[in-house]
């Protein structure tokens, strides 16, 4: 729970106190409350998405339930929260009965209004093998505590609410003996009849209602629909369970460090379903009654083997059942990569047989499908009616009990003859048992109650159906309230479209008013690099002069889509003449663009400093100008050996493209890679251009220095010395094989324009711009 307040908000200063006081009364019920200024945190404020303070904001499960109500109080706020957990639908072993009414998250509570509700619900469990955990209040909608025990034990638990003042409510508080003037809480296992175990109060604090649900979290036989019911059934060996749930219902107290978990596994089959009746419904009934409760979870005692086993080996017993049809794949897997390839060749034919699970390690399984000819076959036990009798039961408890015993004793050889052994270089089954080394063993188990892509889509098309229906229900049950409200609703979504309309016409038209010749999406245009391609004069192409005047609004605070292009000259006439070519291409260049393209020329003699600033940017190398004050140390000992320094009247035809808005730039030289087009360029740009040639230098960094001293024409400090042990055919390597004339500098640019516009040139990227252009004081 967040409130989200602001400076000035007087409401706020009301609230904070009954804030306080609601956060002290219900933060021990295992709600977390907290209150943030969503006026200075915009991040806070655009993920959560709150617009206005103050705010009540509710998290729950991953989403945000907003307050809309006006009346700050606490009743308003508590209603608000446990509604927003009604709604919530936490579990993820939601039940699947029907196509349109499958849930992708059970409710919170299923509201029991009568009998036959209440039968179906506690019936439930065949489809997601939940224990029912039923609670019963005097009060129209479940209080808060019992939300809040209900949503935590959600994976575990399914729950049902019964308002016991209503009639409807008597004969059901009969059939349990309850009170009305109390507080109930009744957990259901398999038995629709009996529940194992029931609490009554006035008021039931959270821990009882916490302890109840933890100690009674798992079904007597529970199913194996999962990977995570899988990891909380079967445990590796000294480990917990997965879960604090299903920790808490084993029944043998005391530390994991010597548990040796055993999952005694029924395998039936989903098509011939558990139908009241029906033959696997038997054998169920039968394998839980044999087991429950005359073999409990500790089996040293019950089977009889104190002194024989161990001190430190403690078997505990896991009863469960698994369709194989549905997890046909993962038990493939398993036999696929254990010693036993063929054990479960005929998995559909297992319906009936008992498969013994031990997990020796987190990576390593034992599995032992137990034969027919040891007679645990529920069919060679039961009668011809199917009836589960008590000759039938004591029969079959016998003939577990005497297969549990071997099987244990089996597991301590087991046990025995892996120690110091690796169980990846077992070939042979050890002791009956077929040992399976898998990294991830869960991985393949199917999510039984997981809905399908279909489902989902089927079950939104519903959902908005239904909207949509009852949307239109509001027109014939009050028509002038529909019109008014849905005329309201028109004007304003109008509105917002014009306004939006004449900004995008009006952004538009603002860059169209600075360039003469605009893009006419009509017409057909020509090639970038065809000869015939008109050109505009230089002087009716109007220059930007990047100054401290227009740096802000051409760098740092550049408004998004928008690219700067920077050309780097001097007032020289050579300069004059780049500026009026740079120009021409720019504006031909970016007539066609779908970013805005503005072109400006920067002094390099005036500001030299910004120029270093971007070599030092994009090459990590420190530059400074050869008459620039930075070269010369607070001690007066020059500049630093890892400083470059360059003339920059060398630099004059350099070309930044500057994206102010997302901070990085492209780099355009002569020299530099990506200048050439695409016949001379066959390398990508991230290629450094020390790989021209084989560098023989003694140190990379050396290297670096030299390759971007010869390709920008720079010169080193006084400090050259240094790196003057590079060979002299790294040297000729780099330099150019003729001068560089004034024709050549800006040849290359329109190929670097097509790339730029194609996103393949290396962007450099900086943390921030610098803040201002500063005047050299040359």
């Amino acid at each position: 729970m967040l409130l989200g307040i602001s400076h000035f908000c007087f409401i706020c200063r009301r609230i904070q106190p009954l804030w306080s006081k609601i956060a002290s009364q219900y933060s021990n019920l295992g709600v977390t409350f907290g209150v943030a200024n969503i006026q200075d945190d915009q991040a806070l404020r655009e993920e959560l998405n709150v617009l206005h303070s103050p705010s009540v904001v509710a998290v729950i499960d991953g989403k945000v339930n907003y307050f809309m109500g006006m009346d700050y109080t606490e009743s308003s706020i508590v209603d608000f929260l446990v509604q927003s957990l009604l709604e919530s639908s936490p579990s993820r072993s939601a039940p699947m009965p029907g196509l349109l009414s499958t849930t992708l998250g059970a409710p919170l509570f299923t509201i029991i209004s009568n009998e036959k509700v209440l039968d179906n619900f506690l019936m439930d469990w065949l489809e997601d093998s939940r224990p029912r955990a039923l609670f019963f209040k005097s009060t129209e909608q479940p209080p808060l505590r019992f939300c809040l025990a209900a949503f935590r034990a959600a994976d575990f638990h399914a729950s049902g609410y019964v308002n016991s003042h209503l009639p409807s409510a008597k004969s059901l508080l009969k059939r349990f003996n309850l009170s009305q003037n109390e507080e109930n809480i009744l957990i259901f296992h398999e038995s629709p009849q009996e529940p194992v175990i029931s609490q009554a109060a006035v008021h039931l604090s959270r821990k009882v209602l916490d302890d109840v649900l933890m100690q009674n979290s798992r079904l007597s036989v529970p199913r194996i629909l999962s990977s995570v019911r899988f990891l909380d059934l079967c445990p590796a060996d000294g480990h917990p369970p997965s879960s604090a749930f299903a920790s808490a219902a084993e029944t043998d107290g005391g530390s994991h460090t010597s548990h040796r978990h055993l999952c005694f596994v029924l395998l039936l089959n989903h098509r011939i379903g558990l139908k009241v009746g029906s033959k696997q419904r038997a054998w169920l009934d039968l394998f839980r009654s044999a087991l429950v409760p005359a073999i409990p979870h500790a089996l040293t005692s019950a089977l009889g083997l104190t002194g024989r086993l161990p001190d430190d080996f403690r078997p505990i017993l896991s009863p469960a059942y698994m369709f194989s049809d549905r997890q046909a794949a993962w038990l493939k897997n398993v036999t696929a990569s254990s010693t036993c390839p063929a054990c479960l060749d005929q998995i559909q034919a297992t319906a009936g047989y008992i498969l013994a699970l031990w997990r020796l390690s987190s990576r390593t399984l034992a599995f032992r499908l137990l034969p027919r000819q040891m007679g645990l076959h529920p069919a060679e036990v039961l009668p011809a009616n199917l009836t589960v009798d008590a000759p039938s039961i004591e029969v079959y408890t016998g003939r577990l009990k005497t297969s549990l015993t071997n099987l244990v004793m089996d597991m301590v050889k087991v046990d025995a003859f892996l120690r110091g052994r690796d169980a990846k270089e077992v070939k042979e089954d050890v002791s009956g048992w077929s040992i399976a080394y898998l990294p991830r063993m869960e991985v393949l188990l199917r999510d039984e109650l997981a809905a399908s892509l279909g489902v989902r889509i089927k079950r939104k098309l519903w959902s908005m159906g239904l909207a949509a229906l009852s949307y239109f229900d509001r027109f014939w049950s009050d028509p002038i309230d529909f019109l008014l409200t849905s005329g309201f609703t028109f004007v304003v979504l109008g509105v917002i479209a014009v306004y939006r309309v004449g900004r995008d016409v009006w952004s538009e038209c603002v860059p169209s008013t600075q360039a003469p010749n605009p893009r006419k999406s009509s017409a057909p245009q020509a090639p970038l690099l065809s000869p015939t391609r008109p050109l505009t004069s230089g002087a009716d192409c109007g220059s930007v002069l990047l100054t401290p005047s227009t740096y802000e609004r051409l760098v740092p605070g550049a408004p998004p889509g928008q690219v700067s292009v920077i050309l780097c000259t001097d007032a020289s006439p050579l300069g004059q003449r780049l500026a009026n070519q740079f120009f021409q291409i720019s504006r031909r260049m970016g007539s066609g663009a779908n970013v805005r393209i503005v072109p400006a020329s920067l002094f390099v003699d005036h500001y030299p400093e910004w120029l270093g600033w971007a070599l030092e940017a994009a090459t990590r190398i420190p530059f400074t100008p050869s008459f620039s004050p930075r070269g010369v140390d607070a001690a007066g000992g020059g500049t630093p050996p890892a400083t470059l320094t360059f003339n920059p009247a060398n630099c004059r035809g350099t070309v930044f493209a500057v994206n102010g808005f997302r901070r990085y730039f492209h780099m355009y030289h002569p020299l530099l890679p990506g200048s050439q087009s695409r016949p001379f360029v066959e390398e990508s740009d991230e290629v450094d251009a020390d790989v021209c040639c084989a560098p023989r230098g003694p140190s990379k960094e050396a290297r670096r220095f030299a390759n971007f001293n010869k390709l920008l024409g720079l010169s080193h400090s006084d400090n050259e010395s240094d790196y003057e042990t590079e060979s002299e055919t790294e040297e000729e390597c780099l330099a150019p094989v003729t001068p560089l004339l004034e024709q050549e500098l800006l040849a290359g640019l329109v190929a670097w324009f097509d790339r730029l516009f194609e996103g393949s040139l290396r962007r450099h990227h900086v943390s921030e711009w610098p803040r201002s252009l500063t005047l050299s004081t040359k």
